[in-house]
Order: structure tokens, then sequence, then C-alpha cells
């Protein structure tokens, strides 16, 4: 592998309990520049421990990064070490604002005593239909209502100094399919869109939220060729132009089925999520099949027109992940294990409380 020019940044999914040899090797030759942890790579807290600190041995150290929403989503809820967090949906239903908050900056001091930065949360979407892809993910179920509480959540991920992430722009609310097997395709108008989903995204934008996910979603009545994540006029006139976000758009998935129509290639899919203008690839399968799509993914690249107006989107995209590294990249593990799981233990009495209050509604 050679490396990758600066202005492109793919983060993995690793395959096991630790790195493998071509895992470390395109991390550090600088073609993947962050790791996705999943259930699959997290056996004990001792061996996690390890692993993160394996993953910051590395030079370039890339960026860990996980799903920690509470509830359901939680990477971490199998750890015996770790209180069973509430859902969202349960938080929203029995805390105030301030203990959303305070729930919000113990969940993210657990996964920073292990180096993790980034917390792909809060999920903003507002539900219209029924999809049970969400339960229990969602902060309400209307705009103000979920507004105020990812809000909230955001402040409590700041205090611990960690990145956050707004999920799924622009609203993946209105549909009932799983992206990570179909195509959703959302038949609601724009001015729609505009006055209810996307509203909480501004609000988070507002409130310098660090980063934003996309959805694979299609809204035809916007842009009836490309789902959100390979959208220009989403992501481009939408989110950077009018909605002046300057922080970084990070993909959904890209081996999620819903980007996939016949023949198409997972690097062709990469380049078209770079032309929309995301920042972050995200690739969460890990490379089991091997590693072929890497040069083909170069190739694809080096084939594409290089324009003025590509030239500085591209020095542009630079920037912003540069920035976010210098803001972050300094986050380690506990320097002991022992240090860890004693830390670990300190924020049971709190979640105690909380289910208690939820089990008396």
């Amino acid at each position: 592998m050679k490396s990758m020019q600066t202005n492109v940044s793919i983060w993995i999914g690793i395959k096991s309990f630790s790195l493998s040899l071509e895992e470390k090797r395109a991390i550090e030759e600088g073609f993947i520049s962050g790791v996705l942890l999943f259930k699959r790579n997290i056996e004990s807290l001792s061996q996690l421990w390890e692993l993160c600190q394996e993953i910051h041995s590395l030079r370039p150290a890339p960026i860990i990064a996980i799903d920690r929403e509470g509830g359901e989503v939680d990477r971490l809820k199998h750890l015996p070490e770790y209180p069973l967090w509430p859902s969202p949906a349960e938080l929203a239903r029995v805390c105030s604002l301030k203990e959303i908050e305070k729930t919000a900056l113990y969940m993210s001091q657990e996964i920073r005593d292990l180096g993790i930065c980034v917390n792909f949360a809060p999920c903003v979407d507002i539900p219209s239909v029924c999809n049970p892809l969400f339960k229990g993910r969602l902060w309400g179920k209307n705009s103000k209502s979920i507004s105020e509480k990812a809000i909230a959540w955001l402040k409590g991920v700041k205090k611990a100094g960690l990145a956050s992430c707004a999920k799924h722009f622009p609203g993946h609310g209105g549909v009932k399919e799983d992206s990570h097997f179909e195509l959703p395709v959302d038949q609601r108008k724009f001015e729609i869109l505009k006055n209810r989903d996307i509203l909480p995204f501004q609000e988070m934008i507002t409130e310098k939220v660090d980063m934003i996910m996309t959805a694979h979603v299609l809204y035809p009545e916007v842009d009836a060729l490309h789902p959100a994540t390979l959208s220009s006029f989403f992501l481009q006139k939408g989110l950077r132009e009018k909605m002046s976000f300057s922080g970084l758009i990070v993909s959904d998935d890209l081996d999620m089925k819903a980007l996939y129509k016949a023949n198409t290639s997972l690097p062709q899919v990469m380049v078209q999520a770079l032309e929309a203008g995301v920042d972050i690839l995200l690739k969460c399968s890990p490379c089991a099949n091997g590693w072929e799509w890497v040069e083909e993914f170069k190739e694809a690249l080096s084939q594409k027109k290089i324009d003025r107006e590509q030239i500085q989107k591209n020095k542009a995209r630079e920037i912003r992940i540069s920035q976010f590294r210098q803001q972050y990249s300094h986050i380690k593990p506990c320097s002991s294990f022992k240090g860890l799981k004693k830390r670990s233990q300190s924020f049971g009495n709190w979640c105690d409380e909380l289910h208690k209050r939820i089990e008396s509604i």
C-alpha cells in the first residue's frame, strides 16, 4: 500500500480482539487514520484496554471511535465492569436537562479513559413513521424536545473533552426500511425536511457539534439521483453553505447495502462520497476478503479530473481533518489497568438511580 493523500481520511472496523498485520500496516502507511470498535472487538475490559494501547502505540496513531448512545446501541454494554446505561428514550422520560448532561459526561469519561475520543452520538432523527431500527434511540417526537435534550447530551460530551456526532443528516425518521439492507426512500418535500427534520441539526451546529453523520436515504423530491451521503446538494449546498457547518462530515457505514446498485463497487461509492462533500469515510466491516479495494480506490481517485474548485475543496477538507486531529489525538488510555478499573466503577450509583426511576414509571 502506498500512502494516501492527506485530504482523504478512512476509518475502518477491525476484525478481531487485536490488530492484524494488514491492519497495522495500513495504519502505519497512512492509508487508515481511524479505527472503529464494535462488540466483536471487545472480549473483556482488560483486552479492550490492551487493544486501545496497541492502537495508540502506532505512528501515526489513529483516532479511535465507537457507538455509545446508551440502551441497545452501546458497544460496551456486555462488559460487567461498566454500568448498563439507559437509552436516550429512557433518559428523556426521567431526566432533567442537567441530568442528561451529567449522564453524557460520565459515559464519555468511561470511554475517554480507554483512549477513545469519538462517540457517534447523539442521534437527532425525528420519528415520522414507526421503524424498529430506532427503538429507544430517539430523544423525543418533535424538533424542540429532541434539540434541547441532544444539546444537553452534547454539553456533557464536551465537558469530558470528547468529540460528538449528530446523526443521520438530513433525517432518517421518515422511512421504515433499514439502510443496512436496502435503500430507504423518503418521499417528503424539502420544505417539510427543512422545517422539521433538519432543525435539530441546525441547533447542534449552533452548539458547535464536531461531526455530522449522513443518512443513506434517498429523497427523490430533493435529489432524485443520489442518497444524502452521495448528494452534493445536501452536503455542500445544505450543510456547508446554507447551514454554515464547519466541522467534519462523516459518512454512515459505506459497506451498507443502501448505496449499492448493480455493478457498483466500494471504491466507486467512496469516490462519490468524497465528491459530494464527505470528509471521513467509514468502512465498518473488517477487510476479511482482502484489501484489493484499496488499489481500486486509489486508481478511481487518480482518474478524476481535479479542477480549481476541487483543489479548494480538498484543501479545506485537509484543514478540517488536521484541526480535528490536533484537538483530539492527545487523548490516550489510562496508563494502568488498575487505574482504569477503579475509575470504571465510580459511575455505577448514578446509573442505578436512573434505572430505579425508569422502573417506577
